[in-house]
């Protein structure tokens, strides 16, 4: 079912992305955490929120990096953010929507005034977890790649991801042109939002510091999106053996992370110049 809300909002300009970089680009040595601090910071300040008046921060991170034991307090503390804290909430693809319920309910009820959202991530580079296992053979562990095996097991079907789009589009009776043609026209939009020296990603884009051993690089604009035509779609194999989905009809893992701002009506109001963006309903 829904969760509805009367009084979340979120001020004009209050949420932002920074690039995103296609796994193993130049985001992949970069702590999604380290990155989430520095992009949130500039954001904050860019925008003129003072990091201390936030009093409810929600992290949305799904792979765990280096020094993210405390979770949201790595992030709101670095940031000068004084007691304030909250929770670690990992949900898939969805992370970020859970996110926003989360900090919307703290507002609805009136447990917080001004709250945050950080969600960061890294596919890159995707950490090898391991359990010690004195009953297996010779005491071998039990591992786990963090990132790759989810894919391949889905636990509703037991299938991998590849398996669940295509149950999908069997269910849809959805058939190759029609993917096909939906992700040129997603490819299309995307492109329609680079014009003018990318004028409308800019609006809300936070460019990201790489450090380096001998100064720093900056991504600002997104890496890794290949030109996309009708006829180079047509020619790609698919993924199945007759199947309807191609590697140019999917989405590739990315390094990045972006901020929202939930508050009240009154201060929405005050920090977007009178235009805010309400929070009506969440549902999974």
């Amino acid at each position: 079912g829904a969760v509805r809300f009367e009084r979340a909002y979120v001020p004009f300009g209050y949420l932002w992305t920074s690039p995103y970089a296609k796994w193993q680009g130049p985001l992949a040595e970069l702590n999604a955490l380290d990155m989430a601090v520095d992009v949130t910071g500039r954001a904050l300040a860019d925008r003129g929120l003072p990091p201390e008046e936030i009093t409810e921060w929600a992290l949305g991170c799904t792979v765990p990096q280096q020094h993210g034991f405390y979770g949201v307090m790595g992030v709101a503390r670095r940031l000068g953010a004084g007691n304030a804290g909250g929770p670690w909430i990992a949900r898939a693809c969805a992370t970020s929507a859970a996110v926003v319920e989360h900090l919307a309910t703290q507002v609805e009820l009136g447990a917080h005034e001004v709250t945050i959202g950080v969600v960061t991530d890294r596919t890159s580079n995707g950490p090898l977890m391991q359990w010690a296992s004195a009953r297996r053979p010779g005491g071998a562990p039990v591992v786990e790649h963090w990132v790759l095996d989810p894919m391949k097991l889905d636990p509703t079907t037991g299938q991998s991801m590849n398996d669940t789009a295509e149950n999908t589009a069997a269910d849809g009776g959805f058939t190759r042109a029609q993917v096909d043609e939906v992700a040129l026209l997603r490819h299309e939009q995307y492109r329609s939002a680079l014009a003018d020296d990318r004028a409308v990603q800019r609006r809300y884009m936070v460019p990201v510091r790489i450090r380096r051993k001998r100064g720093e690089d900056w991504l600002e604009a997104d890496h890794g999106v290949h030109p996309t035509t009708a006829e180079g779609l047509a020619a790609l194999e698919p993924v199945r053996p007759g199947g309807v989905v191609t590697y140019g009809a999917q989405t590739h893992p990315a390094d990045g992370c972006g901020g929202v701002v939930v508050t009240t009506p009154d201060r929405a109001r005050e920090l977007g110049d009178g235009v805010t963006v309400q929070v009506l309903a969440t549902g999974f």
